[in-house]
């Protein structure tokens, strides 16, 4: 299966082609505590407000230079990918992702501080391949990105 990252400049939803009740909720949100700013603060994101979508999202924290570690990943996400990624370096998933292209998708936008949507195949354990749709979300100041809010939605 191909894959499909595009970004986002005008932060609609519909431009974003948004189908996922929580992707959506969580994009309004976003849109919400960004407010005039390029992207919001990470200290403006208080996971309870999309408590709802808890267990597909995912915080990653740029800690250097384009090393990415996950803060913390949703239950939701670990059960279809078959493994707990929170507290670990994105270069420890190696066996089980396509790294190299997480990375690039991950520094992409946080070099231009914009939102992307990434729609591709993703081998899941004990299964075939299934869609797996990721929604990225700079969280930052001013124009440097220090986290990355991950929206996930997989479908058989």
């Amino acid at each position: 299966m191909g894959h499909h990252f595009a970004f986002y400049s005008g932060y609609s939803a519909s431009e974003l082609d948004l189908v996922d009740d929580i992707q959506c909720d969580v994009f309004a949100h976003w849109k919400r505590i960004r407010g005039d700013a390029l992207m919001p603060a990470r200290t403006a994101f208080d996971p309870l407000d999309v408590f709802r979508a808890l267990p597909m999202i995912f915080l990653a924290e740029n800690r250097s230079n384009g090393a990415w570690f996950f803060r913390v990943v949703g239950t939701g996400i670990a059960t279809h990918t078959g493994f707990e990624a929170s507290g670990r370096w994105l270069t420890e998933l190696g066996a089980r992702l396509d790294v190299a292209e997480m990375e690039r998708d991950f520094n992409a936008v946080a070099k231009a501080g914009q939102p992307a949507r990434h729609v591709t195949g993703l081998p899941v354990v004990g299964r075939d391949w299934m869609l797996f749709d990721r929604l990225l979300l700079p969280l930052g100041h001013a124009r440097t990105v220090t986290h990355l809010l991950g929206v996930c939605r997989f479908k058989d």
